[in-house]
């Protein structure tokens, strides 16, 4: 029961800050930054996968919702739900998975590869359902990996954050 309040404020969080302060920043003025695909990363490994998809989209949809676009984030977020099993187990041993839930703490660097993988999948996915072209598809990866970059980042940097504050 706790455990599932945790994960309920975590993912209030999470789309909070995505809607009312990540959404409105664009850096260069077209590279968006998508945190909130890290609260379906960091879910407990034992979810079923039915639920794991039911999750994602009614998180996607929320989002949608907030960001008026309707049916990307859905879609690229229950896009990563699907993979994120079969991506998990490409990087994590099956010790790593039974000692916890998906982190830098319990799977090591194999958290960097299984969140980098499904980070990249989700971002071009939202962008190349954007677009819906490949007019400008040079200008579309560009921004995916821009954006990647970013998400990137500051999924290492909460990670770090984690890792401080389990210290004191």
């Amino acid at each position: 029961m706790r455990d599932n309040i945790n994960i309920a404020l975590r993912a209030i969080c999470y789309l909070l800050i995505q809607v009312l302060l990540l959404n409105h920043i664009q850096l260069f003025g077209w590279c968006g930054i998508y945190f909130y695909v890290l609260f379906i990363l960091s879910l407990r490994n034992d979810i079923k996968p039915s639920a794991l998809l039911l999750i994602a989209a009614a998180y996607g949809a929320t989002l949608d919702v907030f960001s008026g676009v309707y049916g990307i984030h859905t879609a690229a977020t229950v896009f990563v739900a699907y993979l994120r099993p079969m991506v998990m187990k490409l990087f994590v041993t099956q010790e790593q998975m039974e000692k916890g839930d998906p982190s830098l703490k319990e799977y090591g660097a194999a958290y960097y590869y299984y969140a980098l993988t499904l980070i990249v999948v989700h971002h071009l996915t939202l962008y190349l359902l954007e677009s819906l072209t490949f007019v400008n598809f040079g200008f579309t990866m560009l921004k995916a990996l821009s954006s990647i970059g970013i998400t990137a980042l500051i999924m290492v940097l909460i990670e770090k954050i984690k890792k401080s504050w389990r210290k004191q």
